[in-house]
């Protein structure tokens, strides 16, 4: 029975061995029966290839970008001068004791600095808020466009 089972395995590896010869055979022949279509084939993707490698190869001026230090702040958060700080008062929220002044957008009590450190606020009134500014002096900014003023 063992002998049997060999001689199957044999003949089996033998019958695939043999298919896979006559592919490959097969494969050769429509190879050479189509010279031509693969040769012009290849040569239009040399051509193209050929192309790209010269656009690619082809001499080009780089100007390189200016230096920056990685250190230094980002322009959001570097101090100008204060002439041209623009301070913008949209809100006063007033009482003996507690007050609050919304200036360009933000929240700010008494005391209190800008997170960039342009101004910090002094004084809320309830018509006005005083302002000191970091490079000196103050400024004195009041609500537009409220009545009797």
């Amino acid at each position: 029975m063992v002998r049997l089972d060999n001689l199957i395995f044999i003949a089996i590896a033998v019958l695939l061995v043999i298919c896979g010869a006559m592919e490959y055979r097969l494969i050769e022949r429509r190879i050479s029966a189509m010279p031509m279509l693969r040769l012009t084939h290849q040569v239009k993707e040399n051509e193209k290839l050929n192309e790209m490698l010269k656009s690619i190869l082809r001499p080009t001026s780089i100007t390189p970008l200016p230096s920056k230090d990685p250190f230094e702040p980002p322009d959001l958060l570097k101090k100008k001068g204060d002439e041209g700080i623009e301070l913008k008062l949209t809100t006063i929220c007033w009482s003996r004791s507690r007050a609050m002044a919304v200036v360009n957008g933000r929240i700010f009590e008494e005391g209190e600095s800008d997170p960039t450190s342009r101004f910090t606020v002094e004084r809320i009134d309830p018509d006005d808020v005083i302002v000191r500014l970091t490079k000196g002096g103050s400024k004195t900014l009041k609500i537009k466009g409220v009545k009797g003023q």
